[in-house]
């Protein structure tokens, strides 16, 4: 997994760059909304053609997964709160408390048979490969979690 922190800046009220994810470029966009107080984003192809617009930048929340347009990055977008008190973050926090964060799409979790044989759909030898990359045998898994 690869994780990528956006480069924004602080207290500017609407920004543009451009930004490499997985090897392509694209646009993004982030405005504040004044009326009601909160960060949005929007992501856009670099011949600017928009994918998402005007989605609300929700704490720890996974931003863009949700939409399906075969353009889109395959990862995830992020709004994180990296220092801070817990609270909802406002026009002050954007690179400061807060941050947007692109994580890449990960093949942890994968299923296949310890000898490698693609047409065992379903074996007792099934491993379970967790986040720290360490394979552990589906019998095992229930006494590692």
């Amino acid at each position: 997994m690869t994780i990528q922190k956006i480069p924004l800046f602080p207290q500017t009220s609407d920004q543009t760059l451009t930004v490499e994810l997985d090897g392509n470029p694209y646009g993004v966009r982030v405005t504040w909304n004044e009326r009601f107080g909160y960060w949005s984003l929007s992501l856009y192809t670099v011949a600017g053609d928009p994918l998402v617009e005007g989605i609300k930048m929700v704490t720890n929340y996974d931003l863009t997964s949700r939409f399906k347009d075969e353009r889109m990055p395959y990862g995830a977008l992020y709004f994180v709160r990296e220092k801070g008190p817990y609270k909802r973050p406002g026009y002050d926090d954007l690179a400061v408390t807060h941050a947007l964060y692109y994580y890449s799409p990960d093949s942890v979790v994968t299923a296949q048979s310890a000898y490698g044989q693609s047409n065992d759909a379903v074996t007792s030898e099934l491993m379970i490969m967790p986040t720290n990359h360490v394979p552990i045998p589906l019998d095992d898994y229930e006494h590692a979690v």
